[in-house]
């Protein structure tokens, strides 16, 4: 036996051309880019060239290929490569993995197919938290078992990043129990075991997804969208989350189906605090959520949770029409299954409200808030953090009519109240402060403005880190009050509170 190194970019990409000379690729990169993919693994670039100089190609190019694995179709492109070498077993790229869990069961490690199979529910890509696996759930020998495919090179076992936010927005202590061990699969691996679960029975798949599902959803059950102590754990979590909703979503059962959305849901929200709600990401976890949510049938709660959501992602992206053409419906769906006044449909009033305010409307946005407003409290109370949020983007509409002094005032309550109930730290708090320092420097009190803004600029960094949207906002607010400008207007606003 020969052990073989992996290949560079380039090396792989070398070989894939020679093995598959008629694919045009001008200027290699798109060779390069699938070797990589490939993780430069000398038998799956071998049988990728060779499968794609067969007159059976389905993709007609290195970036076609790299563009079905990355969406989700690595179990059917894996047997399309068995099928390369079909005279010899040992060739084919599903047995090379399959030798490895042989030999471990054979030698009382029976549990290394199972681990495997649970560890590659999740992104492929990213590192997954060794505690997303908890060995209440493996039993006993969960220990050894990863210690045998570390072994035998299926899992590699690292350490995360500590103390800091992988976003670089800041320090962000957590307070999760997600350790900082990682567990990571070559993406080629994590394409074979996939292909088998698939190849699986109808029950045992069921029960494999049903268990990654419920794996994910523990350790999400004490986490906190809106505390920061938790930030950091959802990082860490969202890719995976993104990953079992775009390919697991269609294995689960009902109730396991329910389960995943709820957490997809609550990670979605973690955005905001987290700082990356404008991200493309953010968008596609929300579209993913959607085409989930669809297989319970539209007009099921999650079905219109997903696509609040998803009107969410637009907003927060920029494309106000968008996001305002999709909530009326979200409402509509809202107001029939679960009644005009309960929470989620105000939530949603208030989201369509927020789509209507960036676009200049601010008479008709100041008006809608108002009623709005009206049943909020009556049904969910004055100190809820919802109707918190709603009266600071209400103080908006009003000061940017020019009443700057109405919308301070406004503010002002929102920073007294919501400091008791929820915490100096809490974002909303924050944001009401921050505008609270915007409308003080619009009445031309630049000193004070400024003070407010050193004083919640200390907070935003020490919480938040320079690159949450917050603490920008909050510098640019501190520019404004140190230059003496007379008129302050935000380049950008996050008028959203995702629920």
């Amino acid at each position: 036996m020969r052990e073989l190194e992996f290949l560079s970019d380039e090396a792989g990409a070398a070989v894939l051309r020679s093995l598959a000379p008629q694919v045009v690729d001008a200027g290699g990169r798109a060779a390069e880019g699938l070797a990589r993919r490939l993780g430069g693994l000398p038998l799956a670039l071998h049988l990728v060239g060779t499968y794609s100089s067969s007159s059976f190609a389905r993709w007609q190019s290195f970036s076609a290929y790299e563009g079905a694995l990355n969406a989700e179709r690595g179990p059917e492109l894996v047997a399309g490569l068995d099928s390369v070498s079909p005279v010899d077993p040992r060739a084919t790229l599903s047995h090379v993995w399959e030798l490895p869990l042989d030999s471990l069961a054979s030698q009382d490690v029976p549990g290394g197919r199972r681990l495997l199979y649970l560890l590659v529910c999740f992104a492929p890509a990213t590192p997954v938290p060794r505690d997303l696996l908890t060995s209440d759930v493996e039993g006993a020998s969960f220990t050894t078992t990863l210690r045998s495919l570390n072994a035998v090179g299926l899992v590699e076992v690292g350490r995360s990043a500590s103390g800091t936010d992988p976003s670089a927005a800041g320090p962000v202590p957590a307070a999760s129990s997600l350790s900082r061990e990682t567990l990571a699969l070559h993406p080629v691996v994590v394409d074979i075991c996939r292909a088998h679960i698939l190849a699986l029975p109808p029950r045992e798949r069921a029960e494999i997804a049903e268990t990654a599902v419920q794996l994910l959803a523990e350790a999400a059950r004490n986490l906190r969208d809106a505390r920061p102590s938790d930030w950091l754990a959802w990082e860490l979590l969202l890719p995976h989350v993104a990953a079992t909703v775009a390919w697991l979503a269609a294995h689960l059962g009902t109730a396991g189906l329910e389960v995943l959305l709820e957490v997809c849901r609550r990670a979605f929200a973690s955005r905001w605090g987290i700082g990356s709600q404008s991200a493309p990401e953010a968008e596609s976890l929300a579209r993913a959520e959607v085409e989930a949510a669809r297989l319970l049938g539209e007009g099921h709660p999650a079905e219109l949770a997903a696509r609040h959501d998803l009107g969410n992602a637009f907003f927060e992206r920029g494309r106000l029409h968008e996001a305002e053409d999709l909530f009326p419906a979200v409402l509509a769906g809202r107001s029939t299954l679960l009644g005009p006044e309960h929470p989620d449909t105000l939530v949603t009033r208030d989201r369509l409200i927020g789509a209507i305010l960036p676009q200049e409307r601010f008479a008709e946005a100041e008006t809608l808030y108002r009623e709005l407003l009206q049943d909020m409290v009556g049904t969910m109370g004055a100190e809820h953090p919802e109707t918190l949020s709603t009266h600071v983007d209400l103080a908006y509409a009003v000061g940017m009519q020019g009443r700057a002094e109405e919308a301070a005032d406004i503010c002002r309550n929102v920073i007294e109240t919501g400091s008791c109930i929820l915490g100096e730290s809490d974002v909303r708090v924050r944001d009401a402060w921050d505008d609270l320092a915007m409308w003080v420097n619009e009445m031309g009190d630049h000193a004070e403005a400024e003070r407010l803004c050193r004083e919640l600029l200390e907070i935003e960094l020490r919480g938040l880190g320079p690159n949450h949207p917050l603490t920008l906002s909050t510098k640019a607010n501190l520019a404004r009050a140190q230059q003496g400008w007379g008129k302050s207007t935000r380049q950008s606003r996050n008028c959203a509170r995702y629920s």
